[in-house]
């Protein structure tokens, strides 16, 4: 699976995430927000995977909707396995957190919120394992991305920290391009569904998978 978080006018970096199941492979940074560039690498990256045995997620709010548009093109045609992120999805059934009450598909805001819900449970579950992307330059700050994320509640919706709020110098100071690419990539991938599966998958592969032991507060401060 491949998620992708155009970059916005030139100002943020465009990202890429590429992975298999439940594990992150590769991490890519661009300065650019040219659609057609954006597009090609995408489309370049599904041929090699092969197009009927790769998913793509991309933001498409903003740049990212030309990209899209080009990607469903004449040229090249991917409507098929590309996964436009710019609504939210009506038919999601969202997993439940530890201490919370269930949660419906119409109790988020939009489709990010949704895709931030399930990336939280995925992690506190063991269920994504970061660990190749430890040894990249830009760890830390996918962690710090990631941390500066927060849940509430506005006007009855769940909400995450919209990218507005976290380009505020006091946050993070830009936008979380590589945790919104990771969210991308982990909302379209296909998923170890359950716990004992993921440790079957840990012990094989000797990964501690970056990951703590999920502590009673539903929503916890540290998702790393």
């Amino acid at each position: 699976a491949i998620g992708c978080d155009p970059a916005f006018q030139g100002v943020d970096l465009g990202v890429i995430v590429e992975g298999r199941g439940n594990r992150l492979e590769s991490m890519d940074e661009a300065e650019y927000s040219d659609t057609t560039q954006i597009a090609a690498s995408l489309y370049s990256r599904v041929l090699s995977h092969g197009r009927f045995n790769c998913d793509l997620g991309v933001d498409c709010v903003g740049t990212g909707m030309g990209v899209g548009d080009i990607l469903e093109g004449a040229d090249y045609q991917l409507s098929d396995c590309l996964n436009r992120l710019n609504r939210k999805d009506m038919e999601y059934q969202p997993p439940e957190a530890p201490g919370m009450p269930p949660v419906r598909p119409d109790d988020f805001d939009c489709w990010r919120s949704q895709a931030w819900w399930q990336f939280r449970c995925d992690l506190e579950a063991g269920n994504i394992d970061l660990s190749p992307l430890r040894a990249l330059p830009a760890w830390s700050l996918l962690v710090k991305e990631v941390m500066a994320h927060q849940m509430s509640r506005h006007n009855g919706k769940i909400r995450i920290t919209p990218k507005e709020k976290l380009r505020d110098k006091d946050i993070l100071g830009w936008s979380p391009g590589r945790a919104d690419a990771l969210v991308a990539w982990n909302w379209v991938r296909r998923r170890i569904m359950n716990f004992a599966s993921a440790v079957q998958a840990q012990a094989a592969s000797s990964s501690d998978y970056g990951l703590y032991k999920p502590k009673e507060d539903a929503i916890p401060s540290v998702w790393l």
